[in-house]
Protein backbone atom coordinates (compact mmCIF):
# COMPACT_ATOMS: atom_id res chain seq x y z
CA UNK A 1 0.00 0.00 0.00
CA UNK A 2 2.78 2.43 1.23
CA UNK A 3 4.66 1.77 -2.28
CA UNK A 4 1.45 2.61 -4.09
CA UNK A 5 0.82 5.81 -2.37
CA UNK A 6 4.45 6.85 -2.68
CA UNK A 7 3.93 5.68 -6.85
CA UNK A 8 1.24 8.24 -6.90
CA UNK A 9 2.42 11.13 -5.26
CA UNK A 10 5.53 11.07 -7.54
CA UNK A 11 3.40 10.79 -10.65
CA UNK A 12 1.05 13.89 -9.26
CA UNK A 13 4.54 15.82 -8.74
CA UNK A 14 6.32 15.05 -12.07
CA UNK A 15 2.75 15.51 -14.00
CA UNK A 16 2.92 18.74 -16.19
CA UNK A 17 -0.40 18.29 -17.66
CA UNK A 18 -2.65 21.40 -16.80
CA UNK A 19 0.33 23.30 -15.28
CA UNK A 20 -1.28 25.97 -18.11
CA UNK A 21 -4.30 26.68 -16.54
CA UNK A 22 -3.04 27.11 -13.01
CA UNK A 23 -0.16 29.98 -14.72
CA UNK A 24 -3.11 31.94 -16.56
CA UNK A 25 -5.27 31.58 -13.17
CA UNK A 26 -1.95 33.35 -11.26
CA UNK A 27 -1.07 35.55 -13.97
CA UNK A 28 -4.60 36.71 -14.13
CA UNK A 29 -4.98 38.92 -11.21
CA UNK A 30 -2.04 41.10 -11.78
CA UNK A 31 -3.05 41.82 -15.53
CA UNK A 32 -6.91 42.58 -13.78
CA UNK A 33 -5.30 44.96 -11.37
CA UNK A 34 -3.34 46.86 -14.65
CA UNK A 35 -6.72 46.87 -16.40
CA UNK A 36 -8.04 48.73 -13.82
CA UNK A 37 -5.29 51.19 -13.03
CA UNK A 38 -5.16 52.14 -16.54
CA UNK A 39 -9.39 52.83 -16.34
CA UNK A 40 -9.20 54.73 -13.19
CA UNK A 41 -6.06 57.23 -14.67
CA UNK A 42 -7.49 57.89 -18.31
CA UNK A 43 -10.61 58.75 -15.98
CA UNK A 44 -8.67 61.16 -14.14
CA UNK A 45 -7.23 62.77 -17.36
CA UNK A 46 -10.57 63.24 -19.04
CA UNK A 47 -12.06 65.11 -15.35
CA UNK A 48 -8.84 67.12 -15.78
CA UNK A 49 -9.24 68.40 -18.90
CA UNK A 50 -12.79 69.01 -18.66
CA UNK A 51 -12.04 71.38 -15.45
CA UNK A 52 -9.58 72.63 -17.64
CA UNK A 53 -11.63 73.74 -20.30
CA UNK A 54 -14.08 75.10 -17.83
CA UNK A 55 -11.51 77.19 -15.83
CA UNK A 56 -10.45 78.62 -18.91
CA UNK A 57 -14.02 79.51 -19.83
CA UNK A 58 -14.79 80.71 -16.58
CA UNK A 59 -11.43 83.07 -16.59
CA UNK A 60 -12.46 84.35 -19.80
CA UNK A 61 -16.41 85.07 -18.23
CA UNK A 62 -15.14 86.81 -15.34
CA UNK A 63 -12.71 88.83 -17.63
CA UNK A 64 -15.26 89.84 -19.81
CA UNK A 65 -17.59 90.85 -17.09
CA UNK A 66 -14.84 92.99 -15.17
CA UNK A 67 -13.80 94.68 -18.34
CA UNK A 68 -18.01 95.44 -18.71
CA UNK A 69 -18.43 96.46 -14.95
CA UNK A 70 -15.45 97.29 -13.91
CA UNK A 71 -16.56 95.84 -10.35
CA UNK A 72 -14.79 92.99 -8.77
CA UNK A 73 -17.17 91.06 -6.75
CA UNK A 74 -19.31 90.66 -10.45
CA UNK A 75 -16.67 89.22 -11.87
CA UNK A 76 -15.79 86.67 -9.06
CA UNK A 77 -19.44 86.00 -9.13
CA UNK A 78 -19.46 85.27 -12.86
CA UNK A 79 -16.56 82.75 -12.06
CA UNK A 80 -18.24 81.19 -9.70
CA UNK A 81 -21.47 80.88 -11.10
CA UNK A 82 -19.75 79.59 -14.18
CA UNK A 83 -17.71 77.22 -12.42
CA UNK A 84 -21.02 75.98 -10.20
CA UNK A 85 -22.32 73.72 -12.97
CA UNK A 86 -19.36 72.30 -13.67
CA UNK A 87 -19.70 68.68 -11.76
CA UNK A 88 -16.48 66.51 -11.19
CA UNK A 89 -15.49 62.96 -11.15
CA UNK A 90 -17.66 62.69 -7.98
CA UNK A 91 -20.29 64.91 -8.88
CA UNK A 92 -19.38 67.90 -6.54
CA UNK A 93 -18.72 71.64 -7.90
CA UNK A 94 -15.24 72.32 -7.68
CA UNK A 95 -13.80 74.21 -5.21
CA UNK A 96 -12.57 77.74 -6.97
CA UNK A 97 -10.39 80.51 -6.20
CA UNK A 98 -10.37 83.78 -7.79
CA UNK A 99 -7.60 86.44 -7.67
CA UNK A 100 -8.61 89.72 -9.56
CA UNK A 101 -5.41 92.26 -9.08
CA UNK A 102 -5.53 95.66 -9.24
CA UNK A 103 -5.22 96.32 -12.73
CA UNK A 104 -8.05 93.63 -13.76
CA UNK A 105 -6.33 90.33 -14.20
CA UNK A 106 -8.31 87.29 -13.23
CA UNK A 107 -6.97 84.10 -12.25
CA UNK A 108 -8.73 80.99 -11.45
CA UNK A 109 -7.53 77.60 -9.95
CA UNK A 110 -9.82 74.80 -9.32
CA UNK A 111 -9.37 71.55 -7.20
CA UNK A 112 -11.55 69.02 -7.80
CA UNK A 113 -12.34 65.11 -6.47
CA UNK A 114 -12.27 62.28 -8.39
CA UNK A 115 -13.11 59.06 -7.20
CA UNK A 116 -12.15 55.77 -9.03
CA UNK A 117 -14.33 54.02 -11.31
Amino acid sequence: MSFRLTKNIRRFVTNDSGNMAIMCAFALVPMVAAAGAGLDYAHSLKVQAQLQESVDAAALAGASAMRSSGNVSTARNMVNNFLANFKGGDGNPPVVTTVIDAIGRVSVTANVTSRPL
